[in-house]
């Protein structure tokens, strides 16, 4: 029996849809320094999107950490995009205008002329989207978004499926946090039934090292 969220705000995720009917091109920022549950969020939802016919352009201040380049649809990261192409913003993960770094760099981005949703699980988020999807509750912006998917009727592939649980497994510690609760295992149960690839996301959080953290280890080792 698959899980159902008693968290989510269903009045939002009607609301969004509503402003997807009259997308074209939407954007999907990341925060800057960008990790796991970033990462993965913009690109789960960057699928669900462009498998509705909506051009999707992902967008961080910063380049993805090495580790992640692995990882199908990581190379798709811009730092600019045509702000005269936008029919909607979107947040995922990002809790403040500062993280994000563009909203403060081009100010009209909030203006209202057009929607920007935010996402995220950050107690601290400053609600400063049109529309805010923001549930403190949840572990990572990954698990908010499965649910949101879920209520939609999109198809999760298995390659949405495993950004998505990239990004739980990186929020909760590798499940070691204490927001891993049993609806997280519930969650990943479901997320690898429909194809998440485990051995991925262990080799990107895990298995990768770089020279200078190999150098680090030995160090330490020593």
């Amino acid at each position: 029996m698959q899980t159902q969220s008693s968290w989510l705000n269903l009045d939002s995720v009607k609301k969004l849809e509503e402003l997807l009917e009259s997308a074209a091109h939407v954007v999907i920022f990341s925060h800057r320094n960008p990790d796991g549950d970033t990462i993965g969020s913009n690109i789960a939802l960057r699928l669900g999107l462009e498998a509705r016919g909506i051009q999707v352009t992902s967008v961080c201040a910063d380049p993805l950490p090495h580790v992640y380049h692995i990882m199908p649809g990581c190379d798709v990261f811009r730092q600019e995009w045509d702000r005269d192409r936008v029919d909607m913003y979107m947040n995922v993960d990002g809790s403040s205008t500062t993280q994000l770094v563009f909203p403060e760099k081009y100010p009209s981005l909030l203006d209202g002329q057009v929607p920007f949703v935010s996402i995220d699980h950050h107690i601290s988020n400053t609600l400063f989207g049109t529309l805010n999807v923001v549930v403190p509750e949840a572990c990572s912006t990954t698990f908010i978004l499965y649910f949101i998917f879920k209520e939609l009727g999109w198809k999760i592939t298995p390659l949405m499926a495993t950004h998505l649980l990239l990004g739980l497994y990186y929020d909760t510690g590798s499940f070691m946090h204490d927001n891993t609760t049993l609806e997280v295992f519930q969650v990943a149960s479901e997320l690898y039934a429909l194809g998440a690839d485990l051995g991925m996301v262990m080799r990107v959080l895990y298995r990768q090292k770089n020279p200078p953290q190999l150098k680090i280890w030995g160090k330490i080792l020593e």
